[in-house]
C-alpha cells in the first residue's frame, strides 16, 4: 500500500470548514503528502508531507482564537501564512516545523516533538514571537535582544492540548528544559539531592 496526495491553490475554506457556510476563513492550501504501509495495515502506516498557506485569513479556526486569547489579544490577528512539516506513524503526525505568520504575531513550533492525531487530538509545544507595541521600545529591544536567543523559549513557550474542539492552551514555564527530545519520553532533570536539617534547641 503506497500513494500520493497533492493539492494546488486550494480553498482553505473547502478543506478547512466545508461544513460552514458563513466562514470567512480564506487562503490558498498547497499540500503534498506521500505515504506507505509495508504490510498494506493502516496501523502501519508512515509518511511524510508538508502543507502551506498563503493569502490567508486563520482567525476563526477556534484553537487560533484559544492561543489569541491567551496570549492576551483583544482582538484576533488574522494569520497569513501557514506552513507545516510532519512525518506519518499510523494515525499521528509527528511535525518537525510549523509556522504561524500574522502582521503582530508569528507562532513558530518549541524545541521538541509536538503532535496532532487524525481523531483531532493535539499536543503541541510553541513559541510566540511579538511585533510592535511595547516590544519596539529602545530599551525592551535592546534587552530581549541580548537575552531572546538564550531564554524567550523559556519563558513564553506553551503548551496546546485536548482536542481541535475541546482544547486548553497554558504556559510551559521553562519549557526547554522539561521539553521532550528526539525519542519518546520526556527529559526531567533529576531532583536536588536531599539536604539535612539540624534540629534546633528550643
Amino acid at each position: 500500500l503506497q500513494g500520493r496526495v497533492t493539492l494546488s491553490n486550494a480553498e482553505a475554506r473547502l478543506l478547512f470548514a466545508p461544513d460552514d457556510a458563513l466562514s470567512e476563513m480564506e487562503g490558498k492550501v498547497t499540500l503534498d503528502v506521500k505515504f506507505r504501509s509495508p504490510t498494506g495495515k493502516t496501523g502501519d502506516l508512515i509518511g511524510e508531507g508538508q502543507l502551506d498557506l498563503v493569502d490567508g485569513k486563520l482567525f476563526k479556526v477556534p484553537v487560533f482564537e484559544g492561543i489569541y486569547s491567551f496570549l492576551g489579544f483583544a482582538e484576533s490577528p488574522e494569520f497569513e501564512v501557514m506552513r507545516l512539516k510532519f512525518g506519518i506513524k499510523a494515525d499521528r503526525l509527528r511535525f518537525e516545523e510549523i509556522l504561524l505568520d500574522s502582521s503582530v504575531l508569528t507562532i513558530h513550533k518549541a524545541a521538541g516533538a509536538s503532535y496532532a492525531w487524525m481523531d483531532g487530538r493535539l499536543d503541541l509545544t510553541l513559541v510566540p514571537e511579538f511585533r510592535g507595541g511595547i516590544y519596539d521600545l529602545p530599551i525592551l529591544k535592546e534587552v530581549l535582544g541580548a537575552l531572546g536567543l538564550a531564554f524567550r523559549p523559556l519563558l513564553y513557550t506553551f503548551h496546546v492540548g485536548g482536542t481541535l474542539q475541546n482544547y486548553d492552551v497554558g504556559y510551559k514555564f521553562f519549557g526547554a528544559v522539561f521539553e521532550s527530545g528526539p525519542g519518546e519520553e520526556p527529559r526531567l532533570l533529576p531532583p536536588p539531592p536531599a539536604v539535612p536539617i539540624e534540629p534546633r534547641a528550643p
